[in-house]
């Protein structure tokens, strides 16, 4: 950034006709504002620090996408066995319902006889 020479600056005014008192405020006001100035302004040590934490940042980016790209493995890997599970238990239910289909028809079946049975005998007996 380029900085005021005011000591030339001083001497213009002085040139202008301007009085000493006035000059030099002038010339102190202006000093004051670069001064100001100046610390509003990137050094080079502060743009290699910014660098610097950018750089952090983006290895951490990638650190962060590396993990969830093994996270989105392992839910993949948790999703096939969770599918293989669910498939089991559901060819175990199917085979336990069939079991109590079964086991019911079995029952059913010959008490259904036996009250026909029963029915034609009270029938018989009746006539």
């Amino acid at each position: 950034m380029a900085t005021v020479d005011t000591l030339k600056a001083y001497e213009i005014l002085i040139g202008a006709d301007m009085p000493d008192k006035q000059a030099r405020a002038l010339v102190a006001i202006v000093t004051e504002l670069q001064e100001s100035r100046l610390t509003e302004v990137a050094s080079k040590a502060d743009i290699a620090a910014l660098r610097s934490d950018l750089k952090e940042l983006e290895n951490r980016m990638i650190g962060l996408e590396v993990r969830m790209t093994g996270l989105e493995t392992g839910m993949g890997d948790l999703e096939a066995r969770l599918d293989g599970k669910l498939a089991n238990l559901e060819a175990r239910m199917e085979a336990r319902i069939e079991r109590v289909k079964f086991d019911l028809l079995k029952w059913i079946i010959p008490l259904l006889i036996g009250q026909g049975a029963f029915i034609i005998t009270i029938l018989k007996l009746l006539q």
